[in-house]
């Protein structure tokens, strides 16, 4: 998650088995080795790192954006900040991944995904997660003024030259 005190996690890496709308849990074959989190509920914000070489979680006073005051003790830390979401968090268990944010947004999509096929936004098998963040979907037809067909309802219209045809 972004700005993150916690070692953080490349959603490059991260391939989705299971995705229910706000929530996705994926694969994360790269830095696989330990335990990290971090979540966020309104104004309280939670830490947790049990990795090799990650930064320990201490006290802070402001230390980050949004953060107002943090209670820590080197693996864990929770602190107050200034709400940007409803919930939002990300953990890591050895090579599984979890996410979820309520309302979803940019960092976390939504997704429709069981045993590695992903439906929603789009299709595939094992999607990376930030292809699936890329993804946009198609645009809008085009407008009736570049389609060179006329409207049906002007085809179907007594007097024109549909009609006169037959």
């Amino acid at each position: 998650m972004g700005g993150s005190l916690v070692e953080p996690i490349d959603e490059e890496d991260i391939r989705v088995l299971f995705g229910c709308c706000c929530c996705n849990t994926g694969l994360y074959c790269t830095k696989c080795l330990g335990i990290s989190s971090e979540t966020t509920c309104l104004c309280i914000d939670h830490m947790c790192c049990l990795k090799v070489g990650a930064e320990p979680l201490w006290c802070a006073c402001g230390g980050q954006e949004r953060e107002c005051i943090r209670i820590g003790l080197g693996c864990c830390s929770i602190g107050l900040v200034v709400p940007s979401t409803c919930c939002k968090g990300q953990g890591q268990i050895c090579c599984l991944v979890e996410s979820c944010a309520f309302p979803p947004d940019a960092e976390i999509p939504t997704t429709i995904a069981c045993f590695g096929l992903v439906c929603s936004p789009q299709c595939g098998f094992c999607t990376r997660l930030n292809a699936i963040k890329a993804y946009k979907k198609p645009g809008a037809p085009p407008a009736a003024e570049n389609n060179p067909e006329p409207p049906v309802a002007q085809m179907i219209q007594p007097g024109s030259r549909a009609i006169d045809r037959e």
